[in-house]
């Protein structure tokens, strides 16, 4: 006796191959998560020539201590970065852990490529006056440069080695990757987003007028999320603008630049740099913060060094000052040209907004959510219904296969 197409044998093979199709897909989506989140897959570039960090009158290590924050939600972004930069053969990694503790964070990646940690709940700037302006667990004095960053930054596309290079020459007392505005990357403050697209320049002073692009340029604003100071002095002094009883760090980089120029004795024009050709991607924030906490600490600052507040940008939603001038290196040119900038029509962030929640006894709580950030996921839900699809499409073959020997089966009786 038959049933057609729900015979018990043909029913059962059909569900145990579905269902070893769908076990398959699954597994070869988590390889590619896994080979993605530790970046085994990257591309190899030519490496730069070896980075000399150290100038003349300079007493550091020729290496750069790499400073950052981290918690458990950013674990698999921070492995990433963490073997990226490591790859340098110059940067030493700091990690202070404000969630997880030990046995959590116990890795492999952790254990080899992790030379310090720390671990106790804190925010960012109290991590950085602790431990690297105080030295209260570690004496890190001797690095030619600091580069602290937020966790929610990306920098496994980076040529680091490229960017050290550009910055060492600039010269500059803060550097910064510019921020990339494509892909999966969120635009940030205007001085800030990279300028990487060739455009035509005129040569200062030769007048030769070029089509290229920007290396890096000079600038009097560097956003907090990710300096990078020139020495421990550098970094010493520019925290001395912190408010101490603030656990924000807002407002300083609307200021430091022009302070740490009035401290040094350099020009307020050449200061701080942002390196346009090495841009770093600015992930959607998955922890919560405190912007009023943000906004008190924004407030200390600039009512108490207002005279060195950035003049590049237009408070309160820092876009660019009209005709703002900035001086770029030109690449494969040894000359500068001046970069003019204006306030643009902001079509690149009309579909990204900002999504606050009121907590009791914590204040307002934001996160960043973007277009950029929906189209990953869009693309990841493409390649999980690609992967269902391909399943179903391969359990109905095998049934047609299955019916037609089983109809010459019964032709054969």
């Amino acid at each position: 006796v038959t049933c057609g197409c729900y015979q018990p044998k043909v029913v059962g093979k059909l569900l145990a191959n579905f269902i070893h199709v769908a076990i398959v897909m699954r597994s070869l989506l988590y390889a590619a998560c896994f080979i993605h989140a530790f970046g085994l897959c990257e591309a190899v570039r030519p490496s730069d020539p070896e980075v000399s960090l150290a100038t003349s009158g300079d007493e550091c290590n020729n290496k750069v201590l790499f400073f950052a924050p981290v918690g458990l939600s950013y674990k698999s972004v921070v492995a990433r970065n963490v073997r990226h930069l490591v790859d340098t053969g110059i940067i030493d990694i700091f990690l202070a852990h404000y969630s997880g503790n030990q046995s959590e964070w116990k890795s492999d990646w952790h254990d080899y490529f992790v030379k310090y940690s720390v671990f106790y709940q804190g925010a960012k700037v109290d991590f950085v006056h602790n431990e690297l302006v105080e030295q209260r667990t570690f004496h890190l004095t001797s690095y030619c440069y600091y580069w602290i960053s937020d966790e929610n930054i990306g920098f496994s596309g980076m040529n680091v080695i490229h960017y050290l290079n550009l910055a060492q020459e600039s010269g500059a007392l803060i550097t910064q990757p510019a921020v990339s505005v494509s892909g999966a990357s969120l635009p940030s403050h205007d001085a800030v987003n990279a300028f990487t697209a060739p455009t035509d320049l005129t040569l200062s002073p030769s007048g030769r007028k070029v089509h290229s692009r920007c290396l890096y340029r000079f600038t009097d604003f560097v956003e907090v999320m990710s300096p990078m100071f020139r020495g421990f002095a550098t970094l010493e002094a520019a925290y001395k603008l912190h408010n101490r009883s603030d656990h924000s760090d807002w407002g300083m980089d609307r200021v430091w630049c022009r302070y740490l120029a009035s401290q040094f004795g350099t020009s307020p024009n050449s200061s701080c740099a942002v390196v346009d050709a090495e841009p770093m991607n600015k992930l959607p924030h998955i922890c919560s913060y405190q912007s009023g906490a943000g906004q008190l600490a924004n407030h200390h600052v600039l009512s108490q060094y207002s005279e060195f507040d950035q003049q590049c940008m237009l408070a309160p939603d820092m876009e660019w000052q009209p005709g703002t001038v900035q001086q770029c290196k030109v690449e494969g040119f040894e000359e500068f040209a001046g970069v003019r900038f204006d306030p643009k029509v902001q079509t690149t962030y009309l579909t990204a907004y900002v999504k606050c929640t009121f907590k009791t006894g914590t204040g307002m709580a934001c996160w960043s959510r973007g277009a950029a950030n929906a189209t990953a996921r869009l693309r990841w839900l493409a390649i999980q219904s690609f992967a269902i699809l391909a399943a179903v499409a391969f359990t109905i073959s095998y049934w047609k296969h299955s019916q037609v020997s089983g109809s010459k089966s019964d032709l054969e009786m």
